[in-house]
């Protein structure tokens, strides 16, 4: 990983790039370091033929074809992944996301906070759903990212 004041940034286990930006009181923050990082990280993807796609889910390969980062935590994740069901791998080594942190002052704002973010998920999901490509084919459906995670681990995430 790379760390600096207002950001952290981390390979997930097929090599997708994530950033974690700081706590910030207002998006113009967040929307200002995402921002100058993106002008720092072009030329760097430039030198190499690269670039950053913003996708829900990678759109060529196969998720059994895609290599996994040799890191411990990436092996006992598989591992119980393949003891659940088929959804682990598209989840850990197919998917992208934005995510969204939210701060609390107490069990009562945790309690309203969580209930408005529960309700808006769906319609958040609706409207950036970016993926139009499955296992390197159009994808016609809807909301594939969000039935893969969905689908990983019931268990943990029924409600």
């Amino acid at each position: 990983s790379l760390k600096r004041e207002d950001l952290l940034i981390t390979i997930e286990p097929a090599g997708q790039f994530e950033i974690s930006l700081a706590p910030k009181e207002n998006l113009s923050d967040i929307f200002r370091i995402y921002k100058h990082f993106m002008y720092e990280l072009e030329p760097v993807l430039e030198q190499h033929n690269a670039c950053m796609i913003h996708l829900g889910y990678q759109p060529r390969s196969k998720v059994e074809n895609l290599k996994k980062i040799p890191k411990k935590r990436y092996q006992f994740m598989e591992s119980y992944f393949q003891e659940i069901g088929p959804y682990g791998s598209y989840m850990m080594k197919g998917t992208a996301a934005a995510h969204v942190s939210i701060d609390y002052t107490s069990e009562s704002d945790f309690s309203k906070k969580y209930r408005i973010a529960y309700a808006l998920s769906p319609l958040f999901s609706l409207f950036m759903e970016n993926t139009p490509y499955f296992e390197g084919e159009p994808y016609h459906g809807h909301l594939l990212r969000g039935q893969i995670w969905d689908k990983t681990d019931c268990e943990r995430v029924s409600i």
